[in-house]
């Protein structure tokens, strides 16, 4: 049995390029994560949010990196149909977005952009310092979004080893990298101390907030970043 993602359609829209967001692979991983996100581009245009297999009981895990991508990249070609569309990740999100864009461009038919939201390269030390607030958050937010169950937490162990080599190369698609402006463990560092570089992209832009409230309270704001940026790709 292979694993199947959900897709779920967040907003509705007249705008050409089509959003499709991949879900991240942590613990509280799921469509709901883009909700908030999502409610700025409602009658603006078609924001589509794409689940991670294998965080529900019983549900089976990718094998392999390259099954994990070859599905996605099925799943977005279904939902673009022949329209044109951007595909967007937050957090380890975006390393599947990054990924499957790759992996579209070779089959042909890739995506107009890429959109990273506060994503860093699987490894990037500058996030260690982060572990205690990253973990503490996700407790935090347990209640309103997912139970942080075996399965769950299975899961994001599963997806961290399997993705832990990954390293990108560079895409024909424009990438635009999007990072919060404030570090999570409220210290006063220098931004190159701790945000992440992701060199790849074309375009870098910090809003407001940290990594979750960027996505949160002040999403509006990252919104309407993502939201310029994609009316530039027609």
């Amino acid at each position: 049995m292979h694993p199947t993602p959900t897709a779920v359609r967040l907003a509705k829209g007249p705008r050409p390029v089509r959003l499709i967001c991949l879900s991240s692979y942590v613990a509280l991983a799921g469509v709901h994560q883009y909700a908030r996100f999502a409610s700025s581009f409602r009658d603006v245009r078609d924001v589509t949010a794409l689940a991670v297999a294998g965080f529900a009981a019983g549900e089976p895990l990718p094998a392999t990196e390259d099954a994990l991508v070859g599905l996605l990249a099925r799943m977005v070609r279904e939902q673009a149909g022949d329209e044109p569309y951007a595909l967007l990740g937050m957090s380890s999100g975006g390393v599947l977005a990054y990924a499957t864009a790759a992996r579209l461009e070779q089959e042909g038919g890739g995506p107009a952009g890429v959109v990273l939201l506060d994503t860093y390269v699987p490894g990037d030390e500058s996030l260690d310092q982060f572990g205690d607030q990253l973990l503490g958050g996700m407790f935090e937010r347990e209640a309103d979004f997912a139970l942080m169950d075996a399965a769950r937490l299975s899961a994001m162990s599963w997806y961290f080893n399997l993705l832990g080599r990954w390293r990108p190369g560079k895409l024909a698609a424009p990438v635009l990298l999007v990072r919060s402006s404030e570090p999570l463990n409220g210290k006063e560092l220098a931004p190159e101390e701790w945000q992440t570089g992701w060199t790849e992209a074309d375009h870098t832009v910090d809003v407001p907030g940290n990594h979750f409230t960027m996505m949160e309270d002040l999403s509006d704001s990252t919104a309407r970043v993502v939201d310029a940026w994609l009316d530039e790709l027609r």
